[in-house]
């Protein structure tokens, strides 16, 4: 997030405090620019509720900046992402992770992101109370809010037309 915040600092002034660029301009010099910088590697994040809302913080705050809303506006974040015909942080990297599994899935077998996507552990133990959130549970997570049966994505991944 630092590389991210310093890509929108460094555009600040030029871009995005700029009143002859037009506001389309600006947000798609943003999405260009700071999302991905954000976003970077995301497919392949376990983030926790905690990593989202900072995220998605750092995220409304841009937006914010280069439309000029104040808090005396009082609005709602989810009425600046309508506005703008945006989504949420969460949305991105639930779609990137979702398009990256499909991929996984119809990998060969021998290509090592496959071989990684379904190993597992033989040796060692973690302790009780430091479970860690694992790819896999935030996959399932993600097919559940999206309404995709869990028991055959995998199927429907592998027929996916071209």
């Amino acid at each position: 997030m630092k590389s991210a915040g310093t890509a929108f600092g460094k555009l600040r002034t030029r871009v995005f405090g700029d009143r002859d660029i037009q506001k389309d301009t600006k947000l798609m010099v943003y999405r260009a620019l700071v999302i991905p910088t954000l976003l970077y590697a995301s497919k392949t994040w376990s983030p926790y509720h905690h990593h989202l809302k900072t995220l998605e913080n750092f995220h409304q705050r841009c937006l914010r900046k280069i439309l000029n809303i104040s808090w005396k506006d009082r609005r709602t974040s989810l009425s600046v992402l309508q506005d703008e015909k945006t989504t949420s942080i969460e949305a991105c990297i639930t779609k990137k992770q979702l398009r990256w599994s499909g991929h996984v899935v119809r990998m060969s077998n021998d290509l090592l992101p496959k071989q990684i996507f379904y190993s597992q552990l033989t040796d060692g133990k973690r302790k009780r109370e430091d479970q860690k959130k694992r790819f896999k549970d935030v996959l399932k997570a993600n097919l559940k809010k999206c309404n995709i049966d869990f028991n055959n994505w995998k199927e429907t991944a592998r027929n996916k037309p071209l």
